[in-house]
């Protein structure tokens, strides 16, 4: 049966050999050509119309430099693309939902592209008056950062359609936004062995448990309490294994001997107990009379002490489970007693040499110095006859009384060792006694 072919198909639409559906036009010196498929295919004819009409729509937008229809879009439907295709897969989704929230409120009914860095300051300022930490006003630009970021990106890859024709800020707003220093809000808190010691003598068997547990396996507080025996033990490997609520990485501490014990001595499939955690906490710091310590410096603690053990902090960053060296590097910074001891160490290393003084010579008595040559005969240097005296320069002073004799001593086997001293003499020795002169001064050199 011969399929079914229009009378009237739009100028460039064409069926060749009564088979196939294509699109041919020319628009200047430009030629297009393109096939479409067979013609019994459903809709064939609609499909190569839209071509047809997608290419002269081209063509014309070319030739009048009609730029295409500019779409705003509102911080809101921002706000929803940024969470479908970024957030909503993040581990920390709820912490950025609260962020986006808030930048929903200051920013509610504007479009994207009137957002600038004066509205990012403003913004700040707000947050600062409202008496947030600088910590997270931190976390809040980076949320607004990386939320043009992306914009900006998907649009460039063209992976979203929604953001093909939107109008975006030609630069990230956040920029030129300075973030708020945190260096005096970094803890540097480590006990000592002698510390920790006291602190567990007046902390509950549950606390001790947990603080034993926080010093091997260096894990937080939350991820600590999460540990049980069926589901973070892997026996085989000796590890523990599971993911950081804070960051979604997995964490895989070794299980030392101190933790088997608690494993062990666990009396259910919960590991650690943290019920009423705080309150035995705080009563356990003010015995220890150290007000100022927190549980999680107790992660610090010991990812500090293996620091100073000799671990190498490439290590050390697998262990507390950073996914950035330089979050390891300010994570256990460099305390003062730290630099003393790397002091000491050097001082140990790096000496003012130690000379001894040699026996004076057997044949003229004169102390040789500092010993520096091999000699078996116990001859100092000029007796050995290891220098030279030479007169170098005769120089006469204005008055014409004297004469600057420069004597230059050398060693032959050692030609790296030399000095000269400058002499004054009177010229009516000059004549065959120059060589006396010289040798006089080079007796006081020795």
């Amino acid at each position: 049966m011969k399929p079914y072919i229009p009378k009237n198909l739009a100028p460039g639409i064409s069926v060749y050999k009564d088979r196939y559906v294509v699109v041919r036009m020319k628009h200047g010196r430009e030629r297009f050509f393109k096939h479409i498929g067979a013609v019994s295919e459903p809709n064939i004819f609609v499909e190569a119309e839209a071509v047809r009409n997608q290419k002269i729509e081209e063509w014309r937008t070319n030739r009048l430099n009609i730029e295409p229809k500019i779409e705003l879009l509102g911080i809101e439907k921002a706000r929803e693309i940024y969470w479908e295709n970024h957030v909503k897969d993040l581990a920390q989704n709820q912490n950025y939902k609260r962020q986006l929230d808030l930048i929903c409120d200051a920013w509610a009914m504007r479009t994207v592209d009137a957002i600038t860095s004066r509205d990012v300051k403003d913004h700040v300022k707000f947050l600062k008056a409202r008496g947030l930490s600088k910590s997270t006003i931190n976390r809040h630009l980076a949320c607004i950062s990386g939320l043009f970021t992306k914009l900006d990106e998907w649009q460039a890859l063209d992976e979203i359609p929604e953001l093909r024709n939107v109008k975006l800020p030609r630069r990230n707003p956040c920029k030129h936004v300075e973030r708020e220093s945190e260096k005096d809000l970094v803890r540097k808190i480590v006990l000592t062995p002698e510390q920790f010691d006291l602190f567990m003598m007046g902390a509950t068997i549950r606390l001790r448990r947990a603080m034993l547990g926080a010093v091997h396996s260096i894990l937080r507080k939350g991820d600590l309490s999460a540990l049980t025996k069926s589901a973070n033990i892997d026996a085989a490997n000796n590890i523990f294994t599971g993911l950081q609520r804070k960051s979604g990485r997995k964490f895989e501490p070794p299980i030392t001997p101190q933790m088997w014990d608690l494993i062990r001595t666990a009396p259910g499939d919960q590991i650690f107990d943290f019920t009423n955690h705080d309150k035995e906490f705080k009563a356990a710091r003010r015995r220890a009379g150290m007000p100022e310590v927190q549980f999680r410096d107790l992660r610090r603690t010991g990812a500090r002490m293996m620091l100073r053990s000799g671990v190498d902090i490439a290590t050390v960053q697998k262990y507390l489970g950073h996914g950035d060296l330089n979050t390891t590097q300010r994570y256990v910074g460099a305390s003062g007693e730290d630099l003393q001891a790397a002091g000491k160490i050097l001082d140990g290393m790096y000496k003012w040499p130690t000379m001894t003084e040699a026996p004076p010579c057997s044949n003229c008595g004169r102390q040789r110095g500092p010993e520096t040559l091999d000699n078996a005969e116990r001859l100092c240097t000029f007796c050995a006859g290891g220098f030279k005296a030479a007169i170098v320069r005769r120089v006469k002073n204005e008055k014409k009384s004297a004469v600057i004799l420069t004597v230059k001593e050398f060693d032959r086997k050692v030609p790296n060792i030399s000095k000269s001293v400058d002499i004054q003499v009177d010229p009516s020795s000059l004549g065959g006694a120059k060589w006396r002169v010289a040798q006089e001064t080079l007796n006081l050199l020795v």
